[in-house]
């Protein structure tokens, strides 16, 4: 089986983190206003918010989790088989799988806004939702695999190129959570740190220009155009849907093409279930492989613990304070629950600046000194953000702030931190990339699924906010210690090969 040339352009980089903070937006967007649209258009208790938003995010997660697998082991399998195109618009998979589900979460957002029942409907267009998210954040791992495989060069982006060049790279020691098959003529698989930055750089600008611009929308629309409450809602969120659907039609035409592969006659074809096989006995074999799984697990809690259990947990305080007057008659964003409402913003719109612009240094760490001290230290953060915001006593205050902080700093160093792992495994586990990046997804749904479960329950059951924090600290304690387990193991893997 031979491949034909890759030939990576910038065109092709730049199109990849626009489909990347595209498909943040659109998932920050929906889970940041789910609750407000619950109370304003489904009219639901302030009793039953919490185990409302746990159930939806719940479901998301479950279907994302059952997909996620059979999703990257289908593009694995289409691509084994020559089943893609040379030419023609759909050549290439992954891009073909990322723009679809931008699509479909894209039509979700629009057609939220018809549904006025959470049985079935609403549930049913959270998992036409989860579906679109399979796709679009299935498809990212392999797309920086992509990145990686190819000829481009972060230097190439570089004005200052003979200073970092490949050269320069390949003069660094192997450092820890760097147990790789290297090219030496390649100077981007030295960058694997730097491309997975530009990944997290690209998922903060999704985040934070999601929360600058989407979730003031209805606010706006009501302050300018006098819109009722319910009304703002609707109309926010049919003008995010048709941005998306926008987006997703540039990606079609600027997304990276991969070549197709040429099968010799002779050549065994893999079956979809092997291929389903070999990226999930990936992790027992490679330590990277399953700190990258354990990674995505709390990135993506750490994730959900922003968008959706900051805003809860704000508007959940000012309910039981008194301050929040839940009343589809009164104009809730603008007075019943606006401070409530900002302060989430806030406290939200802070971390996501944060993971922003610690994106690159948490690159050029993972690149110097290796993964696994880029790891240590989004534990540390991590662990920390939840123990300040459950010993505050007030919704925006410095603990909380600085919270936020380190929140920010533990979410994206777990996302740059899991993905340069994934694709620092060898170039025969790289094959199932695809199956390996929907065991990836999977992790990251159990770690939304375990966190947004206990959180809606326990908030509802303690009625205060601050039981999702606790909750996240003793799941932070409990995968500390099994990744301490891994990294020791890979640590002695590294050392017979770094003294062959």
């Amino acid at each position: 089986m031979t491949l034909t040339p890759v030939k990576y352009t910038a065109v092709n980089l730049f199109a990849f983190l626009f489909h990347t903070a595209t498909t943040i937006s659109l998932v920050v967007f929906l889970t940041s206003t789910q609750s407000f649209l619950l109370t304003t258009q489904l009219h639901t208790k302030p009793s039953h918010l919490g185990k409302t938003t746990a159930t939806l995010t719940s479901l998301d997660e479950i279907t994302c989790m059952m997909l996620s697998p059979f999703v990257g082991a289908l593009l694995d399998y289409f691509s084994s088989n020559n089943y893609g195109f040379n030419t023609g618009p759909i050549n290439g998979f992954s891009r073909l799988f990322g723009v679809i589900g931008v699509t479909i979460m894209s039509l979700v957002i629009y057609g939220y806004t018809f549904v006025h029942t959470l049985l079935p409907y609403l549930m049913i267009m959270r998992i036409l939702f989860a579906v679109g998210v399979s796709c679009a954040v299935g498809m990212f791992g392999v797309m920086l695999s992509e990145i990686v495989d190819s000829e481009f060069e972060f230097c190439q982006l570089n004005p200052f190129a003979q200073l970092s060049g490949p050269d320069i790279e390949q003069q660094r020691p192997l450092m820890n959570g760097d147990i790789v098959t290297l090219d030496e003529n390649n100077g981007s698989k030295r960058s694997r740190g730097k491309f997975s930055a530009l990944l997290g750089i690209s998922s903060g600008i999704g985040a934070v220009f999601a929360v600058m611009n989407y979730l003031p929308l209805a606010d706006k629309l009501q302050t300018k155009l006098g819109l009722t409450p319910e009304d703002s809602i609707i109309y926010s969120y049919r003008i995010v849907g048709v941005i998306g659907l926008v987006s997703a039609l540039i990606l079609n035409f600027t997304l990276y093409r991969h070549p197709s592969n040429i099968n010799n006659s002779n050549s065994v074809k893999p079956q979809y279930l092997t291929l389903l096989q070999e990226g999930i006995k990936t992790a027992v074999s490679t330590p990277n492989v399953l700190l990258a799984y354990f990674g995505s697990f709390l990135a993506r809690s750490t994730s959900i613990l922003n968008t959706v259990f900051i805003p809860l947990y704000t508007h959940t305080s000012f309910i039981q304070n008194g301050q929040c007057i839940v009343d589809p008659h009164q104009p809730f964003l603008k007075e019943s629950c606006h401070q409530a409402y900002v302060q989430a913003m806030i406290l939200t719109g802070i971390s996501n600046t944060v993971t922003l612009i610690t994106a690159p240094i948490y690159g050029i760490v993972i690149d110097r000194y290796g993964s696994y001290l880029a790891l240590i230290g989004s534990f540390i953060s991590g662990l920390m953000s939840c123990l300040l915001f459950f010993a505050s006593s007030k919704t925006l205050s410095f603990l909380t702030i600085f919270g936020s902080v380190l929140l920010g700093l533990s979410q994206i160093g777990f996302i740059i931190t899991s993905m340069a792992l994934l694709t620092s495994s060898s170039d025969q586990s790289r094959k199932n990339i695809g199956a390996m990046a929907g065991v990836y997804s999977l992790f990251g749904g159990l770690g939304i699924l375990i966190l947004s479960g206990l959180g809606g329950v326990f908030i509802d059951w303690f009625e205060s906010g601050k039981a999702v924090f606790g909750i996240m600290s003793g799941l932070f304690g409990m995968l500390g210690i099994c990744c301490w387990y891994t990294m020791n193991r890979g640590l002695k893997e590294l050392v017979p090969s770094t003294t062959d």
